[in-house]
């Protein structure tokens, strides 16, 4: 596949992909973001492309203006499917380095769209859907420029999310009715314990049991173990933490829930229970444990899914497990913020 690896530009910008130090020179660009979502992360990044390696192949760049790192971009080639994307969802910005001038900019995103061109021309791929994620603060500059290349057609939808900046009592009025009750952290049952797992106290045998348990509800390894020790990282280098309930008197670890987050927003990764607690309602008593959490480090949004009544799930089953982790998470909040999805068809490519 190394014909994907071969652009060349005659411009001042340049892709890359390979490098030994991505991590460093990533994370370098990714501090000097204007909002810092947690896709963009390297980690997650890293997490994703090996959760899907055998369906994607990995194209995510630091890109580069006159030899210094200004922007990243999390992407890749879906090979069954032929489709430019990011991970499994549609195709998300680059986002550039918030100290530079418009200039560079404009120089930056026609190299970008120049870029998904030549990988379209390689693949075959005669439509590609990229989405603007408003609350990102993603630039428009990139948005216009798309014009330059493709037409295309543009749908409107809602992210939901929860507003961290608003007052607890606030937030919780947004909760759905039934949930304003169960989730009292002060109606938790005395012989259980809410803790969490982070950088500052992290403990391997505490991320093993919450593995475990995972195996265990989920009846086998859902996935590599590579993925795992990615996510254990995610919690050392201080972008990850774990909530999770104990039995007060055996320590026995019975519910865990993993969150992702960066300065600006934070997301919820993954979650088991035992099935003998469910009537304790552990998975809504962590949610409103986290909301507290999070908001106390000053995290301003907490992703919650796309709106429940959203038309477009951007290619994903639908089944009956994904409308109900919807539902769930979506009875914790009702802040909407306009999420963009733009069509795109060749135009000057051909």
């Amino acid at each position: 596949m190394s014909k994907f690896y071969d652009y060349k530009s005659d411009s001042e910008v340049s892709f890359d992909l390979s490098s030994k130090t991505i991590d460093d020179e990533w994370t370098n660009v990714f501090n000097k973001l204007v909002f810092q979502p947690v896709e963009y992360t390297y980690l997650i990044n890293k997490y994703q492309n090996e959760y899907f390696k055998d369906q994607y192949i990995n194209l995510s760049s630091v890109i580069y203006f006159k030899d210094t790192p200004v922007g990243i971009w999390p992407l890749n080639l879906d090979i069954k499917k032929k489709q430019v994307k990011t991970y499994f969802r549609y195709l998300l910005p680059p986002l550039l380095n918030k100290n530079l001038d418009r200039e560079s900019k404009l120089k930056i995103f026609n190299e970008c769209c120049l870029y998904l061109i030549f990988l379209i021309k390689n693949l075959g791929v005669k439509e590609i859907n990229v989405v603007n994620e408003t609350y990102h603060k993603s630039d428009k500059l990139f948005f216009d420029i798309l014009s330059k290349y493709f037409e295309y057609k543009t749908s409107n939808d809602q992210t939901l999310l929860i507003d961290l900046s608003i007052s607890i009592s606030e937030i919780k009025k947004d909760f759905r009715k039934s949930f304003k009750s169960i989730v009292n952290l002060e109606k938790l049952d005395h012989n259980l314990k809410i803790n969490f797992l982070d950088d500052k106290n992290y403990d391997d045998s505490i991320w093993e049991q919450f593995c475990q348990l995972h195996f265990q509800v989920a009846k086998r390894k859902t996935r590599s173990q590579k993925t795992w020790d990615i996510q254990s990282e995610t919690i050392k280098k201080g972008i990850g933490q774990l909530i999770y309930v104990t039995e007060k008197k055996t320590g026995k670890l019975i519910s865990g829930s993993l969150y992702h987050y960066t300065r600006d927003d934070l997301i919820y990764s993954s979650n088991a229970s035992l099935n003998e607690y469910r009537k304790y309602y552990l998975g809504h008593k962590t949610q409103f444990y986290s909301i507290n959490l999070f908001k106390n480090k000053k995290i301003k949004y907490y992703y919650l899914s796309y709106d429940i009544d959203s038309n477009d799930f951007e290619g994903i089953r639908v089944d009956e497990k994904f409308k109900q982790v919807l539902r769930f998470k979506s009875g914790f909040g009702k802040t909407k913020k306009l999420r963009q999805i733009f069509y795109l068809r060749k135009k000057l490519w051909i």
